[in-house]
């Protein structure tokens, strides 16, 4: 499993809107863990070991008018 802390430490609160994967076997969800603040992405591997290389996306939609959308590339070797 791999987590990334999405985080706003000052402004307007952030709040995620969606997540979404562009290989269906990546499960991405958030936790949060300061409302507004700061959040936990975690994703997971929910497929065969010994796939070999992946190349992937993590898409997080927030209400940021100037960041609507946050792109997690995923590279690498299962």
């Amino acid at each position: 499993m791999l987590h990334v802390k999405i985080s706003k430490p000052r402004g307007g609160k952030l709040k995620i809107l969606g997540v979404a994967s562009s290989d269906p076997q990546f499960r991405a969800t958030t936790t949060v863990i300061a409302e507004g603040r700061e959040y936990d992405l975690a994703v997971r591997y929910t497929g065969k070991p010994g796939r070999g290389p992946v190349s992937s996306r993590i898409t997080v939609k927030t209400n940021e008018p100037q960041q609507g959308a946050i792109v997690i590339p995923l590279t690498g070797r299962i």
